[in-house]
C-alpha cells in the first residue's frame, strides 16, 4: 500500500484563516492546513478531494470539514467549524471516539481547539482554533452545574450570544451526544414568565420540524435548557452557503417544512410570532437538511375564548400589520399573523432581503404591498423577482394580505398549487420532505422534560379534568369504583326544598282543611295568584294518588290561618317571607313530615370473614353475582 498527500495551495497564507489543522502522515511528518471561511476541506483517496491520502483504508471521500457563521452579532464567537464523516468504510474518529462510518450514516461534530481527528491506523488531524473570550461562571452558576453534570456536560464553547443568556455547546452524557444549551439569566430577563412559557410549550409538543427541548433545569437565577444541535446554522448561513439566494425547489422544499410546523401548533392553538430566517435552523449545509423553527420565547397558548393576542411583538420586517397596529386599534389579532411572517420568509429566500421594510407594514395598502412583490417599487430585487415562478408570486401574495380573515392558513398554503402542481413535481417534494424527516425520533411527552433544581417549587399547569366516564379499574370485588366516580345528581325534593328557600316563597300548613278555601281567597286578594293546592304528602309530586287522580277543587270557604314560626322541613328550617313571583315556583301544601333515618345493618364478623375469603378466591375483576355465588357457596360447606 502507498501512500500520497497532496496539500491544498493557500493564496494568502494564514492570515485570513479561522482555524487551522496539523496534519500528522503515517511517517510521522506534520504538514499546517490553514481553513479559510465559507472554505470545504475534503479529505479522501479521490483525486478530486483537497487534501489526497492514497491508501486503500482510506475511503474516495472520506470525511469534510466545514464552517459556518452562526451568531453574526456577536463578535467574540469565532465561527463555528465542524466535521462531517461521508459514510466512510473505516469510519472516522474525533478524540479516540467513532463517530461515523457507512453504518450510521452522514453524522457530524462541532470542532473544539485541541480535538483530533484521525483516519486509524496513522493519519492524524489536529485541530486549533483561537478563542477570543474566556468564560468566567459564578458560583451559582457553576452550582447549578454540579446538580446535573452526571447528565449533562456544559463546556465553554460558546455559541451564541443574546440580551438574556447564552448559548453554550454541551455534551449529553448517557448517549455522548453534542447538544446545545441555552442559559437564560433571570436576573437579565425581561419576564421570567416568559422564559418558563417558552419551556411549558417545548415541553408537550414533538415535530420533526420543531426544535427538540431534550431536558430543562430551572434554579432560582436561571434556566438552562438542553436541545438537539442544528449542524447547519440558520437559513441565512444555509443562504450564503448557497450563493445568497436559493432557486424554486429549494424554496418549496424548506418553506414546506416550515409550513407544516406552523400547521402542527396552529392545531394545538399555539402561535410562534417570531418566524424569520434566523429562527429557522437547517441540519445540512447540502440541499435536504430538515428545516427546524425555534426561539419560541415570543410563542404563546392563544386563548381558546377569544383566540386573540393583545401583545405586540415580533421582528420588524417579518411582522403582521395589525400585529404592528395592535396598540392603537386595541382589538388584538390572530394566528394568522405567523402566516404573514412565513409570506415575507419565502420572499426574503428567493431574493436574498426582506421584501417589507421594518418601519412601513403598518402603513402599507395592499396594492403597496403587491408592488413591493412584483419588484416595481424597489428596482434593485427586481431582476430576482421576474425569475421567480408565477406560483410562487402568487403563494407569496395570498399570505401577504392585509386582512387577516382572507389571509390563507396553514393547512391551505400546504394546499396551494406552488406544491400541488405540478402532480408529477408534487409528488417528488412530498417524498422529499419525507426522507429528509425519515430519521427524526419523535420524543415521549411527558412531564418530566423540566426538573426543578433544589430549593425551587415549579408552577404545574392547572389539570383539566376529564368529561368522559372512567372505567371500573378496582381490584376489589367489594367495591365499585365506578359508582362512586359519577357526578352525584341532587335529588328532586333537595332541588325544590333549595329553590323555595332562595325564592323566599312561603309554606302552608293545615291544621283544619274545611278552612282552606277562604285562606286561599284571602291570600290571592293579597296578590298570591300562583298559589297551587296540593297535599302535604306529595309536596314533590311523587304520589301514585295524585298522578293518577286528578286534583279535586279547593274548597274556598275553608283556610286556616298561616302559621308565623318557621316550618321543620327535613331537618331544616326556612323563615317565611314575601310571597315569590317568579311563575317557576309555585307554594305547595304540606304536613310536617318525620324525618326518617336508615338503619345499618350491622354486620357479623363470621360473615365479613367469609367475605374476605370468597373474594380472595376470584379474579382481580370480578361481579357481585360472582360474589354472592361464592359467599353462599362456602357458607353449604361450612
Amino acid at each position: 500500500m502507498s501512500e500520497e498527500t497532496q496539500l491544498p495551495e493557500a493564496e494568502n497564507g494564514f492570515a485570513d484563516s479561522i482555524a487551522n489543522f496539523e496534519f500528522e502522515s503515517s511517517d510521522g511528518k506534520k504538514i499546517d492546513i490553514p481553513l479559510y471561511l465559507e472554505q470545504e476541506l475534503l479529505i479522501g483517496r479521490d483525486g478530486n478531494c483537497n487534501w489526497v491520502i492514497t491508501d486503500d483504508r482510506v475511503s474516495k471521500q472520506h470525511f469534510r470539514i466545514y464552517s459556518i457563521v452562526y451568531e453574526k452579532t456577536c463578535a467574540t464567537i469565532p465561527p463555528l467549524v465542524y466535521c462531517e464523516d461521508l459514510e466512510s468504510l473505516n469510519g472516522t474518529y474525533i478524540n479516540d471516539v467513532i463517530v461515523g462510518n457507512i453504518s450510521r450514516g452522514r453524522t457530524r461534530r462541532l470542532l473544539c481547539d485541541g480535538d483530533l481527528i484521525e483516519i486509524k491506523p496513522f493519519w492524524k488531524f489536529r485541530f486549533h482554533q483561537e478563542i477570543h473570550e474566556p468564560v468566567v461562571r459564578d458560583e451559582r452558576e457553576l452550582d447549578d452545574l454540579e446538580h446535573f453534570h452526571r447528565r449533562y456536560a456544559v463546556t465553554d464553547r460558546k455559541l451564541g450570544c443574546g440580551k438574556y443568556g447564552k448559548v453554550y455547546l454541551a455534551r449529553e452524557v448517557s448517549t455522548a451526544k453534542q447538544v446545545a444549551c441555552k442559559i437564560i439569566d433571570f436576573d437579565m430577563a425581561i419576564d421570567k414568565k416568559r422564559a418558563m412559557r417558552e419551556v411549558n410549550i417545548l415541553a408537550k409538543i414533538t415535530h420533526p420540524n420543531i426544535i427538540n427541548l431534550r431536558k430543562a433545569f430551572c434554579s432560582h437565577d436561571a434556566l438552562y435548557m438542553f436541545t438537539d444541535l442544528a449542524s447547519a446554522g440558520d437559513l441565512f448561513s444555509y443562504m450564503q452557503s448557497h450563493g445568497g439566494r436559493l432557486d424554486d425547489y429549494q424554496c418549496r422544499v424548506i418553506t414546506r417544512q416550515v409550513a407544516l410546523a406552523v400547521q402542527f401548533l396552529h392545531s394545538k392553538n399555539i402561535a410562534h410570532r417570531d418566524i424569520k430566517p434566523e429562527n429557522v435552523l437547517v441540519s445540512d449545509t447540502r440541499f435536504g437538511g430538515r428545516a427546524i423553527l425555534t426561539d419560541f420565547g415570543f410563542a404563546i397558548q392563544v386563548n381558546t375564548r377569544t383566540g386573540r393576542m393583545m401583545s405586540r411583538l415580533g421582528t420588524y420586517g417579518y411582522i403582521a400589520p395589525e400585529v404592528d397596529a395592535v396598540e392603537e386599534a386595541n382589538l388584538g389579532y390572530k394566528k394568522a399573523a405567523d402566516l404573514w411572517s412565513l409570506g415575507v420568509l419565502t420572499a426574503c429566500l428567493f431574493t436574498g432581503e426582506a421584501v417589507i421594510p421594518r418601519d412601513e407594514p403598518a402603513e402599507l395598502s395592499q396594492d403597496e404591498v403587491k408592488d413591493r412583490v412584483s419588484g416595481m417599487v424597489h428596482r434593485r430585487t427586481r431582476p430576482q423577482w421576474l425569475k421567480i415562478p408565477k406560483r410562487a408570486r402568487r403563494f407569496i401574495l395570498s399570505l401577504l394580505v392585509i386582512d387577516p380573515d382572507l389571509r390563507m392558513t396553514a393547512d391551505q398554503a400546504l394546499e396551494h398549487s406552488w406544491y400541488s402542481k405540478p402532480p408529477r413535481e408534487a409528488e417528488a417534494l412530498k417524498a422529499a420532505v419525507e426522507r429528509i424527516n425519515k430519521d427524526w425520533k419523535q420524543r415521549k411527552i411527558n412531564d418530566e422534560v423540566t426538573e426543578a433544581l433544589p430549593g425551587v417549587v415549579l408552577k404545574k399547569p392547572p389539570v383539566v379534568k376529564s368529561r368522559y366516564k372512567v372505567l371500573d379499574a378496582s381490584a376489589s370485588p367489594y367495591f365499585s369504583l365506578d359508582r362512586h366516580l359519577r357526578p352525584t345528581m341532587p335529588s328532586t325534593r333537595k332541588r325544590i326544598l333549595e329553590d323555595l328557600n332562595e325564592s323566599g316563597a312561603q309554606f302552608i300548613t293545615v291544621k283544619d282543611p274545611a278552612t282552606t278555601g277562604r285562606n286561599i281567597a284571602t291570600l290571592k286578594g293579597r296578590g298570591a295568584s300562583n298559589i297551587k293546592v296540593v297535599e302535604g304528602k306529595d309536596l314533590f309530586g311523587m304520589s301514585i294518588e295524585t298522578r293518577t287522580t286528578p286534583q279535586s277543587a279547593p274548597d274556598l270557604e275553608a283556610v286556616d290561618q298561616m302559621s308565623a314560626a318557621p316550618v321543620p322541613l327535613m331537618g331544616k328550617e326556612f323563615e317565611f317571607g314575601p310571597i315569590s313571583t317568579n311563575p317557576y315556583f309555585r307554594v305547595r301544601w304540606m304536613h310536617e313530615v318525620p324525618v326518617r333515618k336508615r338503619a345499618r345493618k350491622e354486620s357479623d364478623g363470621n360473615d365479613r370473614r367469609i367475605h374476605d375469603i370468597a373474594a380472595k378466591t376470584l379474579p382481580r375483576l370480578s361481579t357481585a353475582k360472582a360474589l354472592r355465588d361464592a359467599v353462599n357457596e362456602i357458607r353449604e360447606l361450612a
